[in-house]
């Protein structure tokens, strides 16, 4: 039994371990009928016993070639209980021949079974140990993913928009969950973008967007802002702070473009032009559609403003258009140049 399961032989080996299963009974329970029977019968249950350690032996080759760890001392353990019998039989040949060391040979099999007792221990201590080692291996594997996963997450649903929830966790989060709140909604997006996309393949459009909103989308976060979505090239970011932090993220962003024109220019690319648009106002921000699709976003009157004033900037030629209520919210409006 204990040779079975610390060689997991059931699971490795099911063929072998059906035959070892059957001869161990067989010769158990021949053994038990054993006194009183003629010398056929001991003969019989010597050779029932060999075929027992040769399919044991066998198990073991195969456990140590397929290297499982506590084959090992399995192999000692055994190896150190025959070599105590066999020099129990040669005791039994040569007696007292051996001179001063016929004690030695006589309690040879004691010595093997209490070296196979240590080596089996030992064993039994280092299939512990390889347990314990694949539980911590597999506890952080648990927490590498939980944390991928959540690293995942947040590329999806940012964890100031679950801040904002009052939501610790993604999976707390609800349908119909939202709160009502001030924010400075701001809109940007690329002039003329349909005639630059015509131009385009759609793999060639994916690398222009992609190219953009690498570098603008983070300057909305590094401002303190919520890319709530990409509306293809648009952009539509939330403040949840002062209104100043989302002024200070459309100038920065309008340097971001400059940037991006410079490296376009190596490239002898056009440049390109970014509409940025601010509007402040009272909005709810939560979680719509179904229980199978859910999407994290803001609906009120001042998101539909926010998108007009950027569409605004085309007409009056600027690059960033706010709204009254982002100046009337402004700590220090008379540090930034402003026109009508």
């Amino acid at each position: 039994l204990v040779f079975r399961t610390f060689l997991d032989l059931r699971a490795t080996q099911p063929r072998l371990t059906a035959v070892f299963f059957a001869l161990t009974w067989i010769t158990v329970i021949g053994a038990l009928f054993a006194p009183g029977k003629p010398k056929a019968y001991s003969n019989a249950l010597e050779v029932l016993t060999i075929a027992l350690l040769v399919v044991a032996a066998t198990a073991l080759a195969v456990a140590l070639r397929r290297r499982v760890r506590v084959a090992v001392y399995f192999g000692v353990a055994y190896a150190g209980f025959f070599a105590g019998a066999l020099m129990h039989a040669v005791w039994n040949v040569l007696g007292d021949g051996l001179g001063a060391l016929a004690p030695v040979f006589d309690g040879g099999v004691e010595a093997g079974v209490a070296f196979q007792a240590l080596t089996l221990a030992l064993g039994l201590a280092d299939r512990i140990a390889a347990a314990n080692e694949e539980r911590d291996r597999a506890r952080r594997r648990t927490i590498e993913e939980i944390s991928t996963l959540n690293v995942a997450y947040a590329r999806f649903v940012p964890k100031t928009f679950l801040d904002l929830l009052g939501k610790s966790d993604v999976r707390e989060v609800r349908l119909g969950d939202g709160i009502e709140r001030e924010m400075t909604v701001l809109f940007s997006d690329v002039r003329s973008f349909t005639t630059i996309s015509e131009a385009l393949s759609p793999a060639e459009t994916f690398g222009f967007i992609n190219g953009l909103l690498s570098r603008t989308g983070p300057v909305v976060r590094e401002h303190g802002g919520i890319v709530d979505k990409y509306v293809g090239d648009a952009i539509m970011a939330l403040f949840p702070g002062a209104a100043d932090e989302a002024l200070r993220a459309a100038i920065a962003l309008q340097d971001a473009v400059a940037a991006h024109n410079v490296e376009r220019a190596v490239q002898h690319l056009a440049p390109i032009a970014v509409g940025v648009g601010l509007h402040r106002g009272a909005l709810m921000l939560g979680t719509i559609g179904e229980h199978e699709r859910m999407d994290g976003t803001v609906i009120a009157d001042a998101v539909n403003t926010a998108s007009r004033v950027e569409g605004l900037t085309k007409y009056f030629g600027a690059r960033v258009m706010i709204s009254d209520d982002v100046r009337g919210a402004w700590a220090a409006p008379e540090a930034y140049a402003m026109r009508y």
